[in-house]
């Protein structure tokens, strides 16, 4: 509850809020959180205000009812619960409330919530220590709550917090800092992480997680066979191996080991255009971004073998080596959005460069773009002359085109997607004509 506190002290008067719509969600909003109103607001502005919030409660009250009773029964699936006509009822009493008011100039939210958009309904000026307190009993009285509230703990905690927070930071400077000297002599106009969408990515994953399931089936076998399983048919003699099955009468004949291990360790780079020229597959792109990002988590057990990156006239970090894919990462994924030029050729030799830097014997850059870069002068021969320094150097290069035939124009191996759902055939394809080159 203290956060809350810290919320409604910084709420400015709802009165001072000239959208209406605006000024009954964020009078909703306190009024569900801390059964206050910032400010002051008409009788029957906040009879509406006090009704929707009851709504809201008697939907909280029923779902716990239905949960506790089915987990008194010891039902297994307790998640019907979220999914009912009451939920539904729930949700447009609240939506005809506040469309009542007025359209929403912003969605409103506490400090402390994830912001769909921006945020205006806050002063930047801090409560003081005494002014909290005083606001957490209210709060406390208001809402009827028998807890007391250790705030030294709490202060140890937003200390704690504060020293995470900052940790974080340094090492994302850190991150850009080594991009933007790896891009040294590109024409980027910055090197960044780019905007963060987990709602966006959550709803694409769902929908996409048969073809990502096939497509890491099809390579987990092709690993399975070429890699890391190394008892053969023949070779040397596994003298331990082959008494275990004589022990056990098995028919087994795979008692032989290779000379030398044929499974090399690999690291991939994903490199994902996401400049103006395919805004209108802007889905497709990063839904195919998407379905590489999880084949690649689920294919390696070394989650720092593989990054992803998108570009246009920027430079954008979705994974690094050094970060693991988390709730962040795909975030990230979720955030992709398109605009400005395509620096192909500039975004290929910062990609390579942090490849270079691995340990792995095999390298692999997947690039996924149309092809067309533009941006400044002869960037189509520099982008030839750049794949062609990069394979030299021994990195592995495939070209995914997005609904475009202009990969086969610059990459040696490619292969044309038009959605998601293809990447399973063609990408799965190309990759192992390309590995059986290798």
């Amino acid at each position: 509850r203290v956060a809350d506190a810290v919320s409604y002290l910084m709420l400015k008067p709802v009165e001072v809020l000239r959208n209406e719509g605006l000024r009954f969600a964020a009078s909703t909003l306190a009024y569900y959180k801390v059964s206050m109103v910032k400010g002051s607001l008409p009788e029957e502005t906040m009879r509406d205000v006090e009704a929707t919030v009851s709504v809201v409660k008697r939907f909280e009250e029923r779902m716990l009812e239905t949960y506790l009773e089915r987990k008194k029964r010891e039902e297994a699936n307790v998640s019907p619960i979220l999914n009912g006509p009451e939920r539904l009822r729930a949700a447009s009493a609240v939506y005809e409330a506040v469309s009542s008011h007025g359209s929403l100039s912003e969605i409103p939210s506490f400090l402390y919530m994830n912001h769909m958009d921006r945020n205006s309904i806050f002063y930047r000026t801090l409560p003081s220590k005494e002014e909290l307190e005083k606001t957490v009993e209210k709060i406390k009285s208001g809402m009827r709550f028998k807890i007391d509230i250790d705030m030294e703990s709490i202060e140890r905690e937003a200390t704690q917090a504060l020293w995470d927070w900052d940790r974080k930071n340094k090492s994302k400077e850190k991150i850009i800092a080594k991009y933007r000297e790896l891009g040294k002599g590109t024409h980027f106009k910055s090197f960044t992480f780019p905007e963060e969408d987990y709602a966006r990515y959550l709803l694409r994953k769902e929908v996409l997680s048969k073809g990502i399931r096939r497509i890491l089936n099809r390579l987990s076998v092709y690993y399975n066979v070429a890699g890391e399983d190394f008892r053969r048919e023949s070779g040397y003699l596994d003298l331990q191996e082959a008494i275990q099955v004589i022990a056990s009468q098995s028919q087994r004949s795979d008692v032989f080991v290779e000379d030398e291990l044929r499974y090399r360790k690999q690291a991939w780079v994903i490199l994902v255009d996401a400049s103006t020229s395919l805004k209108a597959f802007s889905g497709e792109v990063r839904d195919i971004a998407l379905s590489l990002a999880e084949v690649a988590k689920n294919l390696f057990l070394d989650k720092h073998s593989w990054s992803i990156f998108a570009f246009n006239d920027r430079f954008y970090i979705i994974k690094d080596f050094s970060e693991n894919y988390s709730r962040i990462v795909c975030a990230r994924i979720g955030g992709i959005e398109h605009s400005g030029m395509t620096y192909l050729p500039d975004a290929i030799k910062v990609a390579s460069d942090s490849l270079r830097e691995r340990y792995e014997e095999t390298k692999i850059l997947l690039v996924v773009s149309d092809a067309f870069p533009v941006g400044y002068r002869n960037i189509d021969e520099e982008l030839r002359n750049r794949v062609r320094t990069v394979i030299r150097s021994g990195i592995h290069v495939l070209g995914i085109g997005v609904n475009s035939e202009g990969v086969k124009k610059y990459f040696p191996v490619s292969c044309i997607v038009r959605n998601p759902y293809e990447l399973m055939k063609s990408f799965v394809k190309a990759f192992f004509q390309y590995m059986s080159m290798m």
